[in-house]
């Protein structure tokens, strides 16, 4: 096996304003789409390429922080984890 890859992710913007907050709306798709508006294909374009990469996204609602959480998994093992924001 080949040494780790790191990838950057560029133009990420610290935003003001919580998404995904209710939990009986779980971020699939269409509810993504309707959410980040234009900036859905970038979303997108993400997770394809962790796609290809054999890693997944897993979603989960955290009750102490009232939102969904995007986590990446390499064989079951978190990656990393992030929380969508809006300005």
């Amino acid at each position: 096996m080949g040494a780790p890859v790191c990838h950057t992710i560029n133009e990420i913007n610290f935003m003001e304003s919580q998404i995904l907050t209710d939990p009986k709306v779980k971020p699939e798709k269409g509810v993504l789409e309707k959410t980040l508006g234009k900036n859905y294909n970038r979303y997108e374009e993400f997770v394809n390429k962790i796609n290809a990469k054999s890693l997944i996204v897993e979603w989960n609602y955290y009750n102490d922080g009232k939102s969904w959480l995007g986590k990446i998994l390499n064989d079951g093992i978190k990656i990393l984890e992030y929380k969508m924001q809006l300005k």
